[in-house]
């Protein structure tokens, strides 16, 4: 089955250091066309670099909620899930990102 998929991603800051997200999917399945899942976001930039340093980098903290809009597999009603085209669950993930850039190389932790 042939599948193809299309993603609008929206993202804007709140404040200088807060920023929102969102994401919406489109699948198209050789037998289905439809809205695929979506997720809500937050990043905070919980340790900003307000002056040079050699060593400190910066930190990020961020959350993002998946959002079940689309059939998934548990509860298709079509022949061989033409239908299911979302994981069917809430989702929410959070995690952390230190970054830190010098003249030639980069590195995230």
């Amino acid at each position: 089955m042939r599948s193809t998929s299309a993603r609008i991603d929206w993202s804007g800051l709140i404040t200088d250091r807060l920023q929102a997200s969102a994401t919406a999917t489109w699948v198209n399945k050789s037998l289905a066309t439809s809205l695929g899942d979506g997720a809500l976001g937050l990043a905070y930039e919980a340790w900003p670099e307000w002056s040079y340093s050699e060593w400190r980098p910066r930190g990020y903290v961020f959350t993002q909620l998946s959002l079940p809009l689309a059939h998934s597999i548990y509860d298709s009603t079509t022949p061989g899930l033409a239908d299911a085209v979302g994981a069917g669950v809430f989702r929410l993930t959070a995690g952390a990102l230190l970054l830190k850039s010098w003249t030639l190389w980069d590195v995230a932790l």
